[in-house]
């Protein structure tokens, strides 16, 4: 039987929180300093309207908890081809099936669809409570 090394290493967070933390003794899975919806650059090229969306959005995913550093250019993309989907709804032309699709995945990435919110854990079939679930067959 194989034995332990010891006790797990506390997490550097929780030392943080302790305040016991030491740079020297850390073990690289500190997390990000928080962000700050404000410190997001705006891409110039939207247009007022998927200018509008990005803000708008930008204000959700802070208040979800999500960080978006590093992801502004593909909320930017997101926010132009809403902006796009809106302007032709309003002027009466439908959207092509690509641009809704597109429009599909960027809902996906960024956790904008109920099936994608969900962070569902995978339960094991020993921890499920179900009798049959192990082999599929009855245990004596």
């Amino acid at each position: 039987m194989a034995r332990g090394h010891g006790r797990a290493p506390t997490p550097d967070h929780v030392r943080l929180l302790r305040g016991t933390f030491q740079p020297c003794r850390a073990h690289g899975d500190t997390p990000p300093p928080p962000w700050d919806p404000a410190d997001v650059v705006i891409p110039e090229w939207l247009t007022p309207a998927a200018r509008a969306i990005f803000t708008g959005k930008l204000a959700v995913y802070a208040s979800r908890g999500d960080d978006l550093r590093g992801c502004e250019e593909a909320l930017a993309c997101y926010a132009s081809l809403q902006a796009e989907m809106v302007a032709d709804w309003r002027a009466g032309v439908s959207p092509t099936v690509g641009t809704i699709t597109a429009y599909r995945m960027w809902c996906t990435e960024f956790h904008d669809t109920p099936a994608s919110r969900t962070r569902a854990a995978v339960q094991s079939a020993a921890t499920s409570g179900n009798r049959f679930a192990k082999n599929g067959k009855p245990t004596p």
